[in-house]
C-alpha cells in the first residue's frame, strides 16, 4: 500500500506552513501525549512497547465514525439509546460501541463522535437518515478536536445488502444472474468511484483536514475456505468476487483523494471467513435479529480494530520516514 507524502493531520489549505514544519510541530505535541499513553500501556496487548510508542494521536482527542451499518456496528449491540427503535417513524441507525474504531479509541483513551447509520448510502452521509441530521454537518459542528475520521460506506449504493444476502441465502445468486451483473456494473463504474472520492474530500474538509481512514469490507467468503461447502458454490463465488471489487473501488477512490492532496488513507483489506466455526466473526443468526445478520459481531470488530490500529501506526511511521 502506497501513501502519498503528507504529514498526518496537516491542513491542506488553511495553513501556509510546509508539511515538514507541520509534522515537526505534531511530533512535539505527540511526544507530550505519549506520557499519558504510557500510563495505560499495561492494558495494551496488540503491539509491543516500541510500536505502541508510535501511536500518533493524543489522548482525549476524537475519532469520528462516518458511514453505514458496518461502521455503525449493526451486528453487535447493545446500541446507543434511541438508535434501535422499530416502526415506520423509528430510528434504526443501530450505533454500537463494539466497533473496531471504538475499541481502538478506548484502548488509547480517545473520545468518539459516532454518527454512522445503518443502511446509509453515500448521499445520505450528507442528507441524514431516519430523521437525523447530516453526518457531515455533525462533523462540521463538532466543537472538539477530531484527530482522525473513519469512513465506511458504499455497499448500500450498489444494492440493498440485507435483501441481497437474504436472497442469496434463500434462492441463490449465481454470478451470471442479472442481480449480480447489475451490482458488478455499478461497483466498477466511474460514477461510483467519483462519488466516493468526493465524499472522502468532504469528510476531510468537514473535520478541518483531520486524517481520513476509509474502511474496506472484510471478505466473509474468501476463496479456498470451507464456505463453498456450507453456503453453496454460487454464493461463495459471487461474494468472493464482489467484495474485492468493492474494496478495489474504495482503494482507488482514496488514492484519487490523496492525489488531490487530502490526507486520505485506506485501512488494509483482509479476509474474515464467516465459516470460522470455532470463533465466528459474523452474526449469522437471521431469526433473532435480522438487521444484525451478515454483519461483524464483537469478535469480528475486534479483528477489524486490530487492522485499524496496525494501519494507523504503519501510516504514521511511513509518513515520518519521508521527512
Amino acid at each position: 500500500m502506497k501513501f502519498e507524502s503528507r504529514g498526518l493531520s496537516s491542513p491542506v489549505e488553511s495553513s501556509p506552513t510546509s508539511s515538514k514544519e507541520r509534522l515537526a510541530n505534531k511530533k512535539v505535541r505527540r511526544s507530550l501525549g505519549l506520557v499519558g499513553v504510557g500510563l495505560c500501556m499495561s492494558t495494551l496487548t496488540s503491539f509491543s512497547q516500541s510500536e505502541v510508542a508510535e501511536f500518533p494521536y493524543e489522548a482525549e482527542t476524537t475519532f469520528a465514525i462516518i458511514g453505514d451499518s458496518w461502521a455503525a456496528g449493526s451486528g453487535e449491540g447493545p446500541f446507543e439509546e434511541g438508535t434501535n427503535v422499530p416502526g415506520p417513524e423509528g430510528n434504526r441507525c443501530r450505533r454500537s460501541k463494539n466497533t473496531g474504531v471504538h475499541q481502538v479509541a478506548d484502548k488509547y483513551t480517545l473520545n468518539t463522535l459516532d454518527v454512522a447509520c445503518n443502511g446509509a448510502t453515500i448521499g445520505e452521509i450528507e442528507t441524514g437518515r431516519y430523521g437525523e441530521d447530516s453526518q457531515l454537518d455533525a462533523l462540521r459542528d463538532y466543537p472538539g478536536t477530531v484527530s482522525a475520521a473513519f469512513v465506511g460506506v458504499g455497499g448500500n449504493d450498489l444494492v440493498d445488502l440485507g435483501h441481497f444476502m437474504n436472497q442469496c441465502m434463500a434462492t441463490g445468486c449465481p454470478p451470471d444472474s442479472e442481480l449480480v451483473k447489475d451490482v458488478e456494473r455499478k461497483v466498477k463504474s466511474e460514477e461510483f468511484k467519483t462519488s466516493l472520492t468526493e465524499l472522502y474530500v468532504d469528510v476531510a474538509e468537514a473535520s478541518s483536514n483531520a486524517d481520513v481512514f476509509v474502511l474496506p469490507y472484510p471478505n466473509p467468503l474468501p476463496e479456498g475456505s470451507l464456505c463453498s461447502d456450507l453456503v453453496g458454490e454460487d454464493i461463495s463465488q459471487t461474494v468472493s468476487t464482489l467484495i474485492p471489487n468493492l474494496n478495489e473501488s474504495i482503494s482507488q477512490a482514496a488514492a484519487d483523494a490523496r492525489r488531490k492532496d487530502y490526507p486520505v488513507y485506506e485501512v488494509e483489506t483482509f479476509d474474515m471467513s464467516a465459516c470460522d466455526i470455532l470463533n465466528p466473526p459474523f452474526n449469522l443468526d437471521r431469526e433473532t435479529d435480522p438487521l444484525a445478520f451478515g454483519h461483524p459481531n464483537r469478535e469480528g470488530y475486534r479483528r477489524i480494530g486490530e487492522k485499524i490500529e496496525e494501519t494507523i501506526i504503519n501510516v504514521y511511521q511511513s509518513e515520518s520516514s519521508k521527512e
